[in-house]
């Protein structure tokens, strides 16, 4: 299992020296199973994450913890949100 954590609001540098988390640049976002939204900053829910979606393999696992997304536009996959 390769895990990829991505937010674009938080500094790469600081999220390394305070919690040991190696952030993937934007563009390195890509081509995986599964996608745990955590977070749901505005950066995400406008569009980005949908686009993520679409280039997710049918019947990946979407994690939506805030219930941030449209789970009509998840319906390819299979959708879990609190």
């Amino acid at each position: 299992v390769q895990t990829v954590v991505h937010d674009p609001l938080v500094d790469p540098e600081e999220a390394y020296e305070h919690y040991g988390i190696q952030l993937a640049a934007t563009e390195e976002v890509e081509d995986f199973d599964a996608l745990i939204l955590a977070v749901p900053h505005h950066y995400y829910i406008d569009d980005y994450a949908y686009q993520l979606i679409d280039q997710m393999k049918k019947g990946s696992v979407i994690v939506d913890v805030k219930s941030a997304l449209d789970p009509k536009r998840c319906a390819k996959h299979h959708y879990w949100s609190l």
